[in-house]
């Protein structure tokens, strides 16, 4: 998964290392092992590394590193089930590819109740969009100066056969 954008350097618990961000999940919530603990003793836990914090950081960290399990696994599911697609031939090009993956990543969000994944999801989306509405544009504007630059350069047509075709081009009625 990539990271949206970095962790803000006063926020401690995101920016320690990603083993000790697990154990200290592992403490909070349990394993199968392990019994989950309070925040009052996961500080008194955090505080015997010498790592400090508020309750409200120890909260903030939870739900965010909560939300960035979710959407790993909900990457590594989607990629999965890609992959088996492509393997079993209902993929066959790039795009498709990327339109399938996007689609179960849209749902297994959409299953999880995410709405800040959603819409982040579909702020891509539009970006996307948006960008590609921009190369057919661009693709537009190219193809129409070439063809003006095709009839400028004709010999054989007159000024006003000039004028008249590269209004028509240009989409500009008189």
């Amino acid at each position: 998964m990539s990271e949206a954008r970095k962790p803000h350097p006063s926020a401690v618990l995101k920016n320690l290392p990603e083993e000790k961000q697990l154990a200290l999940w592992d403490y909070m919530e349990g394993t199968a092992t392990t019994p989950a603990h309070t925040y009052k003793n996961t500080l008194a836990w955090l505080k015997k590394s010498k790592i400090t914090t508020w309750p409200s950081g120890l909260v903030e960290f939870r739900r965010w590193y909560r939300h960035r399990r979710r959407m790993k696994k909900n990457e590594a599911t989607a990629l999965e089930t890609v992959k088996e697609c492509v393997e079993r031939g209902w993929i066959k090009t790039r795009k498709e590819e990327e339109e399938a993956g996007q689609l179960f990543f849209n749902r297994l969000t959409l299953a999880d109740e995410d709405a800040k994944s959603w819409v982040l999801v579909q702020g891509v989306s539009l970006r996307r969009d948006r960008l590609a509405l921009d190369e057919r544009r661009l693709q537009l504007m190219e193809d129409r100066h070439t063809e003006t630059k095709e009839v400028i350069n004709n010999t054989q047509m007159t000024t006003e056969e000039k004028e008249a075709r590269i209004r028509q081009i240009m989409g500009i009625d008189l």
